[in-house]
């Protein structure tokens, strides 16, 4: 059993506990700063920093702006850090795409920097995540139920 976010092979069952929203990041001097909601269809893939391959949020954010056959980025930088990601967007005039699970990670000097994606409906789910063939299906409906009580109103399932 693991937490995942969303989107396992297809002999993996999914149980939601949450959706996980999606917000830009973006540098005070990037075209779009000014705006308080962002329209995917005005991210342009020059100016958006993603994760290298193989992580899951670079594909979400792919698959989010649809740029997922045809990103091919404005230069190369390789990280497996979404904070570093972040550091990059204050010193440069990028994007980037975070969830929402991110968000207290960010310094209150920064929090200005964070925008909303379209209506806010933008998000990946946050799965309880088991083979199909685990048989000790109670377990995991305890686990469940358990991890949905304790986050109480947070949850969206």
């Amino acid at each position: 059993v693991a937490i995942m976010a969303g989107g396992s092979p297809e002999d993996i069952e999914e149980k939601v506990i949450f959706k996980d929203r999606f917000y830009a990041y973006v540098s005070d001097t990037h075209p779009l700063s000014e705006r308080e909601h962002i329209k995917i269809d005005d991210i342009q893939g020059e100016s958006l920093l993603l994760l290298p391959e193989g992580h899951c949020l670079r594909d979400q954010g792919l698959d989010l702006c649809g740029m997922k056959n045809k990103y091919k980025g404005g230069f190369c930088f390789e990280s497996g850090s979404l904070l570093t990601l972040m550091r990059l967007v204050d010193s440069t005039s990028s994007m980037t795409i975070i969830p929402e699970m991110s968000l207290d990670s960010i310094p209150q000097e920064n929090q200005h920097r964070i925008r909303k994606l379209g209506n806010g409906g933008y998000s990946r789910p946050i799965t309880l995540s088991v083979k199909w063939s685990f048989v000790k299906q109670a377990l995991v409906e305890a686990m469940h139920s358990t991890i949905v009580d304790v986050m109480g109103e947070n949850c969206d399932n």
